[in-house]
């Protein structure tokens, strides 16, 4: 199925489930909301309907403010830049930009709360490795303290419910249907939560959930899944960034890709299609760095 007719496809089925969408942030003071998303997407209709998902070009020439707007992707290949490095490689090599640089590791220690020090204490006791993945390795990077931190984990999850029992760690879901998910939530000391989820490949969806999961302790296949280059990096306690699909490149050089196919990620999800307009908006006008 082409791109195009995916997108329409989408719009059509939602049309009736507005309450779905609302309002999503897109830039600082702007809001983007159901109404509109029709005409933005038909903005770049022409470039999507001939499937150009391609690199975004430079902005040398152009303001700032109003980049030209593409659904790009990012392939599955080799590449001569590591698959891991640590925040302070980063900071010393200058691939991290001055200020940022201080920002970044400033928000890295700051996540190291008396909680988040206890979990990883539980986790190393038992042999568990954790990586932080999603937003928060995204947010660290741009020198933003998270507000909600995700891991992902190689353990399965019947052995993370045995593990946080014997600890006598409180989990708020971890039943039948969390189990079949991988995901297991943590509670530590009755002040934060920590959601951890096992290594996994989605091999179902609906265009909105993921039906059937696969798991295994394969990293870069969990990235694979993932539907931005900016939200597939993992983050372990140690400082290491771990980053498949050039998702770090992305983020500083302020260009929003799919992982993979896009036609097949927004299969999988419908909503990824908001997501990508999201982020776009917020990458463009947060993540300002250099003259560009």
């Amino acid at each position: 199925m082409k791109l195009s007719a995916i997108i329409h496809r989408f719009l059509f089925q939602r049309r009736a489930e507005q309450n779905l969408f609302k309002l999503f942030p897109l830039r600082n003071n702007d809001m983007i909301s159901v109404g509109t998303v029709g005409p933005m997407l038909r903005s770049s209709m022409a470039e999507v309907s001939k499937h150009q998902l391609q690199s975004a070009t430079s902005n040398n020439g152009r303001d700032h403010d109003s980049p030209p707007m593409k659904i790009v992707t990012r392939e599955h290949t080799s590449r001569a830049r590591p698959v891991s490095r640590s925040l302070k490689d980063l900071a010393k090599g200058k691939l991290l930009p001055p200020g940022l640089a201080e920002k970044a590791l400033s928000a890295f220690e700051k996540v190291f709360t008396p909680e988040l020090v206890e979990l990883n204490e539980i986790c190393t006791k038992h042999g568990m490795t954790i990586r932080m993945a999603g937003g928060a390795p995204r947010d660290i990077i741009q020198g933003i303290l998270p507000h909600d931190i995700d891991f992902a984990t190689t353990t399965s999850p019947e052995k993370m419910v045995e593990i946080f029992t014997s600890a006598e760690v409180r989990m708020l879901e971890y039943g039948s249907r969390a189990i079949e998910h991988g995901t297991v939530t943590v509670r530590i000391n009755d002040k934060e939560n920590y959601e951890i989820t096992t290594t996994r490949s989605d091999t179902l969806t609906d265009g909105r959930h993921a039906k059937a999961v696969e798991f295994h302790q394969d990293w870069e296949r969990d990235a694979n899944r993932r539907d931005l280059t900016v939200n597939s990096m993992f983050l372990d306690l140690n400082g290491i960034l771990y980053d498949y699909f050039d998702g770090f490149h992305d983020l500083i050089n302020e260009q929003v890709r799919f992982v993979g196919e896009a036609d097949e990620r927004i299969q999988e999800d419908y909503l990824r299609i908001m997501r990508y307009f999201r982020f776009y908006g917020r990458i463009k006008s947060q993540v300002c760095w250099g003259s560009r």
